[in-house]
Order: C-alpha cells, then structure tokens, then sequence
C-alpha cells in the first residue's frame, strides 16, 4: 500500500478541493492510503460536505 501525505491547506479553496481531489484519488486507487494535514475542523467539515467523513483509508493529521 502506498501512503501519501497532502497538504490540506495548500490551495486558495482550502481544503475542499484537496478533499475532493483526495477521494477521487481514493476511488481510482485501491492500494492507496492518504493523510490529509492541516487545521483538523476545517478538514473534517469538508468531509463532511461530501458524505464521506470517514474513509477508512484517509487519515487527518492537525498543523496549523
């Protein structure tokens, strides 16, 4: 398995399009496992947003 850490907060729509971007990633790869940093509650909203506010292969990490 393949683990990738993202940069949740990297983008000026923070950090929904990375957990978008992260799902589809998820979806399209199988054996990959994806840790999502950045402000935590942000990052949980937005998984939330999608229906999806736990995968099992996608951690939270916090950093601010």
């Amino acid at each position: 398995m393949t683990h990738v850490i993202l940069d949740a907060m990297g983008s000026d729509n923070a950090p929904g399009i990375e957990v978008n971007g992260a799902l589809a990633a998820l979806s399209e790869y199988p054996d990959l496992k994806l840790t999502l940093v950045g402000r935590e509650e942000e990052i949980r909203n937005a998984l939330s947003k999608t229906g999806n506010a736990s995968p099992d292969r996608l951690l939270t990490e916090p950093a601010s």
